[in-house]
């Protein structure tokens, strides 16, 4: 995968961080990967989704990594020769708190319960939903998500925000809820980077008034595609944890 090449298409996301807050922008932190910046948002990205992975909701499973920045001086003599280093400080998913038992284990989700429970009270079927009632179903559930016991993952990292004392950034799986959204502008985070939506889904339209409330907090809220290619590379990497890297260079083996 040509990280460099993708730094380069994502120069105009990087330059709406560097407006909002010049400490935010990957291409001001620690250079572990020469001219590739990008690297760094897909690391923290692919961090939230596989924090998703630990999610005990059974609607919507979410991830959030919640980096802090820490200053970086490669010449004491020289002030202005400062980098960060970004680190994790918090990953959470969302799903029931830990005092409740979880719709995971529960094998049923809160909120559909309910709502199916109302939607009986005016339709006559048994024990399974009709498929001709889904359509229907599925928009009649949307007025009952207040019944829903989940955490969300954001709402979760954000209560870690106070400490330590430094700027930070709320990677996502996906756009934050308005609610979790006037947390995040409350805890002074900086930065939202998130996952592209898919456009048009009801999580879509939901986070359209998340981004009111970052412009009116003057919060850079970014969203990247999230690369598989980048994914599969992870994977294969941990396939081979331990293992000595083949080198070509150094292959001493005689040729047949």
């Amino acid at each position: 995968m040509d990280y460099e090449e993708l730094s380069y298409r994502w120069e105009g996301s990087f330059n709406r961080i560097k407006k909002k807050n010049e400490t935010c922008d990957p291409r001001k932190w620690e250079n572990r990967w020469p001219g590739a910046p990008a690297k760094w948002i897909l690391k923290f990205l692919s961090e939230a989704l596989i924090e998703s992975t630990d999610s005990t909701c059974r609607n919507r499973k979410v991830g959030a990594a919640l980096v802090g920045l820490q200053p970086r001086k490669r010449d004491i003599s020289v002030l202005e020769d400062v980098d960060y280093t970004p680190f994790v400080i918090v990953k959470t998913a969302n799903g029931a708190p830990s005092t409740i038992e979880s719709c995971i284990n529960r094998k049923h989700c809160r909120y559909k319960e309910k709502a199916l429970e109302e939607f009986r009270l005016n339709h006559d079927f048994g024990h399974k939903l009709p498929e001709k009632l889904k359509p229907e179903f599925n928009k009649f559930k949307e007025n009952f998500r207040w019944a829903c016991f989940s955490c969300h993952a954001e709402a979760r990292a954000v209560s870690y925000s106070p400490m330590p004392d430094c700027d930070k950034i709320l990677f996502s799986s996906t756009a934050p809820c308005a609610e979790c959204a006037k947390m995040i502008a409350e805890a002074k985070i900086n930065v939202v980077i998130t996952t592209t939506t898919n456009p048009g889904s009801s999580w879509e339209q939901l986070s359209q008034y998340s981004r009111e409330i970052f412009k009116e907090a003057n919060i850079a809220y970014v969203a990247f595609e999230m690369h598989e290619e980048y994914l599969e590379e992870i994977a294969k990497s941990i396939r081979f944890v331990g293992q000595e890297i083949y080198d070509p260079e150094f292959d001493l083996k005689p040729k047949k």
